[in-house]
């Protein structure tokens, strides 16, 4: 009888061991955990869900604010993601990811000077970084800060030579400016690793036309137009340039199938075609 009373009493230790085994205590850093892993998933809305959990639980842990700015970020609301990721730099987690969402958020918002403080902040966490270069030119950008975009783009280039986007907004930095032959430059860059994007070569007779070159813009604007028949810039560009060296039968033949392709243009109130 006692052998038996021990046996039982064995088996209910064991089951109960057992059971409080299952029953894991679920802290705030189970929270903030499941939290990161969804972000890692993308399942923002799950993530946010169990990091509100953490930071409930414990207020102080400063990567569960950033991760939930993260989240706040790639749902497209700046505002909640700025406050999230202050708080986080206020309790421990003033570090490359905080001021890097934080640069990411602002600009988002238009706020390019605060923007370009936080993308710079990063980068001295993280000079390794090419994208930061690239994140500051495009604040200098908006900023119409064109020395500051070349210097900062040109860094970027450094590691990414062929990179449309880099490439694309040296070009702007120059066009329109004394320097405008120099965007012509980089267009020739941007044409000669992607000979079959239309765009660049309107892009370039817009910067020949800038210079008064007419007929050289007149060649690109005729490549863009056979690379995309119905390429209503492209049109729109060449009348100007056929108006600007008088030769008006073909502006007229532009413009009459741009309206063919866009009756609503407003195109003809520069050419008088009649």
């Amino acid at each position: 009888m006692m052998k038996l009373m021990r046996y039982k009493l064995i088996l209910f230790t064991i089951v109960g061991l057992i059971i409080s085994s299952c029953n894991v205590r679920k802290d705030a850093n189970y929270y903030y955990l499941k939290g990161l892993n969804y972000s890692g998933e993308n399942k923002f809305d799950s993530a946010i869900n169990f990091l509100n959990h953490a930071i409930l639980m414990d207020s102080t842990n400063g990567q569960a604010y950033q991760y939930r700015g993260f989240c706040y970020l790639k749902k497209g609301d700046a505002d909640k993601a700025i406050s999230d990721l202050e708080i986080a730099d206020q309790r421990g987690a003033n570090d490359y990811r905080t001021n890097y969402y934080l640069g990411k958020a602002y600009f988002v918002l238009g706020d390019y000077k605060k923007a370009s403080i936080s993308f710079f902040i990063a980068r001295a966490f993280n000079p390794l970084d090419t994208t930061i270069n690239l994140n500051l030119a495009l604040c200098c950008d908006k900023l119409k800060a064109n020395e500051c975009t070349r210097s900062y783009i040109k860094q970027y280039l450094q590691f990414k030579p062929n990179s449309i986007e880099g490439l694309t907004l040296l070009a702007f930095s120059y066009f329109g400016t004394p320097k405008n032959d120099s965007s012509i430059v980089y267009f020739d860059q941007l044409i000669d690793n992607y000979p079959n994007r239309k765009d660049f070569y309107c892009m370039r007779g817009d910067a020949f036309a800038y210079s008064n070159n007419y007929d050289r813009a007149i060649v690109d604007l005729d490549h863009a137009i056979r690379i995309d028949p119905n390429y209503l810039s492209a049109y729109n560009a060449r009348a100007m340039c056929y108006k600007q060296i008088n030769k008006l039968d073909s502006a007229c033949n532009d413009l009459e199938k741009i309206i063919s392709l866009d009756p609503n243009t407003k195109l003809r109130t520069y050419i008088d075609c009649k």
